[in-house]
């Protein structure tokens, strides 16, 4: 089975990252086997090999050293891209429970308005990058007014950041300066920005872009809004 083989080939590249902590077995449990009872016990499902009805599994079991246990029962082609990230969150969450705890993320913002509800309030919603990361982060919400960055903090996430006031951004370069990593996202023309207009400056349309040109200057770092990064159309023949 060629998707077989895929996964396969995916998984020691996981054991060839692992610096020795991944390591992989292949089972090919036979019919009325021990193996493939254990297959049974932890819910991989049988998926069909041929058209004359043969059957075969393929799913994928991890432990760790204290016996905890994740299990994808069924790898379907049909979720070949989801396939390294939830390889990746399987073996994430194996990981010892103190070394699990101690990543976290910071975000500066992190939500979207999601439509008014039946009350008619606004709601706000997980940004879908943001609800997945929650799944294998902690994530600790900061505030673009911000001054002081905890010391525990291993990445930085800011998005889409305007007019951040200058405590805010000295923060976020002594971070940097410190050897913390940081994640910038910063877009000229944000379409999907939901910025009101400010009552006080009537007929004057809200920013849309964002920029961290004062810290970007120093790190040696230039925004070019007039460019884009992007696949070259394939030509007419």
């Amino acid at each position: 089975m060629n998707y077989g083989k895929r996964v396969r080939d995916m998984l020691e590249e996981y054991v060839a990252a692992g610096n020795g902590k991944v390591k992989l077995q292949v089972i090919d449990p036979e019919p009325f086997s021990e193996a493939e009872d254990e297959a049974v016990k932890y819910g991989v499902h049988q998926v069909p090999l041929s058209a004359s009805g043969e059957q075969g599994y393929l799913g994928v079991v991890g432990t760790n050293a204290t016996d905890d246990q994740q299990a994808l029962p069924l790898l379907s082609p049909d979720r070949e891209d989801a396939l390294e990230y939830e390889l990746t969150k399987m073996i994430y969450g194996l990981r010892p429970s103190q070394e699990a705890r101690d990543r976290r993320d910071l975000d500066l913002t992190g939500h979207r308005t999601a439509p008014r509800s039946m009350t008619g309030r606004q709601r706000l919603q997980d940004w879908t990058s943001f609800a997945l990361l929650k799944e294998l982060y902690d994530i600790k919400q900061m505030t673009p007014d911000t001054n002081t960055i905890d010391k525990d903090i291993d990445t930085l996430v800011v998005v889409h950041p305007k007019d951040l006031p200058r405590p805010t951004l000295y923060a976020i370069d002594q971070f940097v300066m410190k050897g913390g990593k940081a994640m910038i996202f910063v877009d000229p023309l944000a379409e999907q920005d939901q910025a009101q207009p400010d009552p006080e400056k009537p007929g004057v349309p809200p920013k849309l872009d964002s920029n961290l040109e004062p810290l970007f200057a120093q790190w040696g770092v230039k925004l070019v809004p007039e460019k884009v990064v992007g696949d070259r159309p394939p030509r007419c023949a």
